[in-house]
């Protein structure tokens, strides 16, 4: 039986910030029992778990994003019929720091609660590297059609391409879902934040865009940016530094979780392996366990 105290994390010993966190209380979203044993490696075991492994260590912030719940316009597709809708995807780039909670950034909002935010979807971070990736489709797709993505909002400029694009929190340079790990725990400006995973694509995002090509795209290439929950509390703004504090393991990437996840056809004994781990937190083990329920989209 997995012990399910929230353990008490040290602040990275790199780099150094200014101010102090507190650790939320809300309880332990990865297996508190393996996740305290290796914590007390500290920084430097976390480089020797990556050193022979094409995982990152560091990343670097590149923009912070909040935004309200607002109330829409736009059609699901380019030509369609415009309609309302609420959603909290489009989000304002912060200035200056920002307060992390447990919940989240102060000022930011979810819509769909039951797919978003909560204690263990509490930050959404994006890779920078992915906006070169959606440069030769999204930039010319935001230009074709940028009246209509411009009247989507009153305050918020939809036709715009860039960072936070894809509704993010904090977008960051030298993270991808190929370079981290369910459970990784990482110190980015004053907060801790610890990986719980990988984003679902969803229809929210093609509306967005109005662009529903773009969820089978997101399916394909798995960059769909991941959920992390607050171990500390603290601010983060642009510049800020992610380094990576604890790896508790490498078998399980996001971009392999993300397929495991999200693909119409995976091994029966890796999902079960997977719903077993340690790094696996209670909502995505309940998502696997329905999984496992549906043995026509499982093989093996």
């Amino acid at each position: 039986m997995v012990d399910r105290v929230t353990p008490r994390l040290k602040r990275a010993p790199a780099p150094p910030v200014a101010g102090h966190g507190t650790v939320s209380d809300w309880g332990n979203p990865i297996g508190a029992s393996r996740f305290a044993d290796d914590t007390r490696r500290g920084l430097s075991s976390a480089l020797m778990t990556t050193a022979s492994q094409p995982l990152a260590p560091h990343g670097l912030v590149r923009a912070v994003f909040t935004g309200p719940i607002r109330t829409l316009r736009s059609p699901r597709h380019a030509g369609g019929t415009t309609t309302t809708w609420k959603s909290a995807i489009l989000k304002s780039r912060a200035t200056g720091a920002v307060r992390v909670g447990p919940l989240g950034l102060l000022g930011d909002s979810q819509k769909e609660k039951k797919h978003h935010g909560g204690p263990t979807k509490a930050v959404l971070i994006y890779g920078a590297a992915h906006y070169d990736r959606w440069r030769h489709s999204l930039e010319h797709h935001a230009a074709d059609h940028a009246t209509a993505l411009r009247a989507m909002s009153g305050d918020v400029d939809a036709s715009v391409y860039g960072y936070g694009a894809f509704g993010e929190n904090l977008t960051i340079d030298g993270l991808v879902e190929q370079s981290v790990c369910l459970g990784d725990t990482w110190q980015i400006g004053e907060c801790v934040l610890q990986i719980t995973e990988p984003r679902g694509p969803c229809a929210t995002l093609t509306r967005r865009w109005m662009r529903p090509e773009l969820l089978a795209e997101v399916k394909t290439t798995a960059a769909a940016g991941w959920y992390n929950a607050v171990r500390v509390e603290g601010t983060v703004q642009d510049g800020d530094r992610a380094t990576l504090i604890e790896r508790i393991q490498t078998e399980w990437t996001l971009e392999r979780v993300f397929h495991l996840l999200e693909g119409r056809a995976a091994s029966r004994a890796e999902v079960q392996r997977l719903h077993d781990a340690d790094c696996t937190h209670d909502g995505l083990r309940a998502r696997l366990a329905r999984r496992l329920l549906t043995p026509f989209r499982i093989t093996g």
